[in-house]
């Protein structure tokens, strides 16, 4: 008796079609493009946030020298410079002092009731309202100062923000002179001492005798 040998088909000793195969290759090259770009992407948002946060320190700190006046001989509306001295030149900066805007910046229309709140405009016009013409006014006046850091660009993700900030007008502008203010000297033969009340020359020494 002849023994009896199991069929195979011919399909199942066949591999991947063609048809297959150009199929899976394209499924793994699809996945291998959007994971390069996602992290392509997720590089560059890192990069951005490293940049700005460099940006923002830089801002901060020279917000603070403005605020204690050590900018009074160099700060003006319009000022640019960079941070190279900080070891940072490709950041940059320019300040706009009062209701200025930068010049590719558009001026807020102040009667606009979708413009920004601003604090210290609406406390100003409450105390021209409720303050009484005859008193004096004690508040120092302040000056507002914008400033705008630039840094790195890349792609598409924004490189410029704008700090502002309140500082004190003498901090901007030095401490003004008060019109005819004559300034004293002191007279060199007063105060001369208990010793000698009415001043002039000391008493000769008579050694004693």
């Amino acid at each position: 008796m002849k023994p009896r040998y199991a069929r195979t088909s011919p399909r199942s000793r066949q591999g991947f079609t063609l048809a297959e195969t150009a199929v899976t290759i394209a499924v793994v090259a699809i996945v291998l493009t959007l994971t390069l770009q996602a992290l392509e992407v997720a590089k560059l948002s890192a990069a951005h946030t490293m940049y700005r946060k460099v940006a923002w320190q830089l801002g901060i700190e020279m917000l603070g020298e403005i605020e204690a006046g050590r900018w009074q001989d160099e700060l003006d509306s319009g000022a640019s410079g960079t941070f190279a001295e900080r070891d940072q030149p490709e950041y940059y900066w320019e300040v706009v002092l009062g209701d200025e805007a930068f010049p590719d910046v558009p001026e807020i229309d102040l009667n606009d009731p979708n413009r920004p709140f601003d604090t210290w405009r609406s406390r100003d016009e409450w105390r021209s309202q409720n303050t009484d013409d005859n008193e004096e006014d004690s508040v120092e006046p302040y000056e507002k100062v914008k400033l705008r850091i630039r840094f790195p660009k890349l792609r598409d993700f924004s490189n410029e923000f704008i700090l502002e900030r309140w500082v004190r007008w003498p901090q901007i502008y030095g401490e003004e002179e008060e019109e005819g203010e004559v300034p004293v000297t002191p007279d060199p033969n007063a105060g001369g001492g208990a010793a000698n009340p009415g001043g002039g020359s000391p008493p000769p020494d008579t050694g004693g005798k």
